[in-house]
């Protein structure tokens, strides 16, 4: 063994930890990954909600009006405050847009394109105060597994 080697056995040691370390960063990152995103931390982006402002005018507002308020006419419910949370709170922003994309507008169910319905469906959460983030609302069911919270719990971090 020439002078200044480490020995055999710490090279070894020293191999092994690297390779548990890389172990579990990478279980980290899968569990990150896997879990579920809350809609606390943002499941929409602000354009995507402005675009859905768009659609929403042109294919929603005509029943539900352009406050989000409802109509008693049309039998439209208000999709924000205490009617959206009592209708959606507890159900899945899947479940939003399945309803979004499939039986609206009233007059023509399902003439939305899937892209049009995730955006109405981000500007209803924006109108109901929930957060925007970095990502988009797509079709991935990560992004649809979220719960629609009435509110923010304490133990919630942004």
């Amino acid at each position: 063994m020439a002078l200044g080697s480490p020995a055999p056995a710490a090279a070894v040691a020293c191999a092994a930890g690297v390779y548990l370390l890389s172990l579990s960063s990478a279980s980290a990152l899968s569990a990150q990954a896997s879990a579920p995103k809350s809609i606390w931390t943002g499941t929409f982006t602000a354009k995507q909600a402005d675009r859905g402002l768009l659609a929403y005018e042109r294919a929603c507002s005509k029943c539900h009006q352009s406050d989000l308020q409802g109509s008693q006419d049309t039998e439209a419910p208000a999709l924000v405050g205490e009617p959206f949370t009592a209708q959606w709170g507890g159900q899945s922003i899947k479940d939003l847009f399945d309803k979004v994309s499939t039986k609206m507008p009233a007059d023509k169910p399902g003439s939305l394109s899937a892209n049009a319905s995730l955006d109405v469906v981000a500007y209803l959460l924006q109108a109901n105060g929930f957060p925007a983030g970095g990502d988009e609302l797509d079709l991935t069911p990560p992004s649809l597994a979220p719960v629609i919270a009435e509110k923010r719990s304490s133990g919630t971090k942004p």
